[in-house]
């Protein structure tokens, strides 16, 4: 309630800038509802994205991110004996930057005196439900969306940026994650960027070698596809161009299936393979067990282990799982695109480590002034409403990539593609609500 006071509208938008080259007392927080939220975060649990951008506390609202960028030595001019010299600058780098501000997000939920006075607590027949065990239930579902509410934009952040409007409170953010266009493939691009034949790269077992141009490319859903040489050459290409290891990659849990199912595994796992009525062949690669659920492929660069494939030319696979409810449509769906690969590097080409990402929590709407999770209650209702409570909850940050440059899209079928191979789809909405 605020007594009819209006605030004023703050520019305070999230936003990421394209690289350029160059408390109060009055409403005091609540730390006990504070803390107990702040004891169901490890709870909740982290996500393969959490890694990517890991979370970190910082005092101010803006990150001015500056990088120094090295140039290519040259050689010295010739010259005659005796003669003048050329002049030349001493321009031995640059640097360039850019500047992150938050993203706020925060939500209200409202509890029934009367209603927790009266819950039978589940599981008994006639036990009273303690209503600190209730506020406490409520407390951790705000937690656990709080949490989804970062992942799913740690996920946008690593496809490309968050473009989204909330139908709720009419609010939109759009921010680009300034991954350069160079970075981007796709299977069926004959002339891409800069006019690149980025169908190249996607070839079958038997064409891979074929000096001759692809005319169109050949997806990953294909049962011949040469993924190995797939992402070995993007390997080199990164390397070269970004100056990068790849160390992992991230795609949807059916991509993975399907791959697990193309001709390339099968025949280094042993696999037949054939026409009925005609002769099988039968491929036996040189393996190497090292342990009891993992199978290293050396010669193909596959790696196989208790959940399928784990790793493609040396690169590991996570899958993401995560799903939400879009408020948009109302829709249980999946915050992963199940046709696009998205590569990341944590180590450049001469072996140091970095950190591509971090999810930047900073100073929010909280009366301490303090970054991270915030909550408040306010005890009473208003008459004429019923007696209750409502709890806040709130944070301020932004996941952002550190280095933009290192990260890679491949757009590697269409997912008409993946559902005809999978067949009978699942349906991600059973038991949900």
């Amino acid at each position: 309630m605020n007594n009819g006071i209006q605030y004023p509208a703050f520019n305070y938008d999230g936003n990421i800038t394209p690289y350029a080259i160059t408390g109060n007392t009055e409403n005091p927080g609540e730390p006990s509802l504070t803390e107990l939220a702040k004891s169901f975060q490890p709870v909740v649990g982290q996500t393969s994205l959490s890694e990517v951008f890991p979370d970190e506390n910082i005092g101010e609202r803006h990150v001015y991110i500056q990088q120094e960028m090295s140039t290519v030595d040259t050689i010295f001019p010739l010259v005659r004996f005796g003669e003048p010299d050329v002049i030349l600058g001493q321009n031995y780098g640059t640097t360039r930057a850019f500047t992150v501000q938050p993203l706020y997000i925060r939500r209200s939920s409202a509890v029934s005196y009367g209603e927790i006075n009266s819950k039978v607590k589940p599981g008994t027949m006639n036990d009273k439900w303690a209503p600190e065990e209730q506020i406490a239930q409520v407390v951790e579902g705000m937690v656990r969306e709080h949490n989804l509410t970062w992942d799913v934009w740690r996920a946008s952040m690593l496809l490309g940026g968050i473009n989204y409007t909330d139908p709720r409170s009419g609010i939109g953010a759009s921010v680009n994650a300034q991954i350069p266009a160079r970075n981007f493939f796709k299977y069926n691009v004959v002339s891409g960027y800069r006019g690149r034949p980025e169908a190249q790269l996607f070839r079958t077992l038997s064409d891979f070698n074929d000096p001759a141009a692809a005319s169109v490319g050949v997806p990953w859903t294909h049962p011949d596809a040469d993924i190995v040489n797939s992402v070995a050459r993007l390997l080199r290409w990164f390397k070269e161009t970004n100056k990068g290891m790849i160390t992992r990659m991230y795609m949807a849990p059916e991509l993975k299936e399907i791959l697990l199912m193309s001709n390339q595994v099968r025949l280094v796992t042993g696999g037949l393979l054939g026409v009925p009525g005609k002769s099988n062949s039968r491929i036996l690669p040189n393996e190497e067990i090292v342990g009891s659920d993992q199978l290293s492929l050396s010669g193909y660069s596959l790696g196989l282990g208790a959940d399928g494939l784990n790793a493609i030319a040396g690169v590991p696979i996570y899958t993401v799982e995560t799903t939400y409810k879009d408020p948009t449509d109302g829709i249980n769906k999946r915050v992963w695109p199940k046709n696009k690969v998205v590569f990341v590097s944590d180590k450049t080409s001469n072996g140091e480590s970095i950190q591509v990402g971090r999810t930047q929590f900073c100073v929010s709407e909280e009366s301490g002034g303090r970054p991270g999770i915030w909550t408040r209650k306010q005890t009473e209702t208003q008459i004429p409403a019923a007696p209750g409570m409502h709890i806040q909850m709130g944070n301020a940050g932004m996941p952002y990539l550190r280095y933009p440059y290192m990260v890679a899209h491949m757009t590697v079928c269409e997912t008409q593609d993946i559902n005809n191979r999978l067949g009978v789809l699942g349906d991600i909405n059973f038991g949900q609500f």
